[in-house]
């Protein structure tokens, strides 16, 4: 065997796993899928503006969609600050 052999190997094993891990994640989520349906955090309707890829109809509106890219902007600021002032507290 040589060494593309191996590489091609290597590169269907990852993809195969990668593929089975989505299909298990979207299987094990489903409880969680549901409860963020219950609390309200998840949408089931239609016309969202993000659409969950392994649930059709469920999903995120415009207000959801503001609200969660401001807790991502707020975690890379403080995660920014943080590694900053680690930065500076070893000098």
């Amino acid at each position: 065997m040589s060494d593309d052999d191996d590489l091609f190997t290597l590169i269907m094993l990852f993809t195969g796993l990668g593929g089975f891990g989505i299909f298990s994640a979207a299987t094990l989520l489903a409880p969680v899928q549901t409860w963020l349906i219950e609390t309200g955090i998840l949408l089931k309707a239609t016309g969202l503006l993000v659409e969950l890829p392994w649930a059709p109809g469920v999903g995120l509106d415009l207000g959801r969609c503001i609200v969660g890219g401001c807790v991502v902007i707020l975690l890379l600021v403080l995660v920014v600050w943080a590694s900053a002032r680690l930065r500076t507290d070893d000098k």
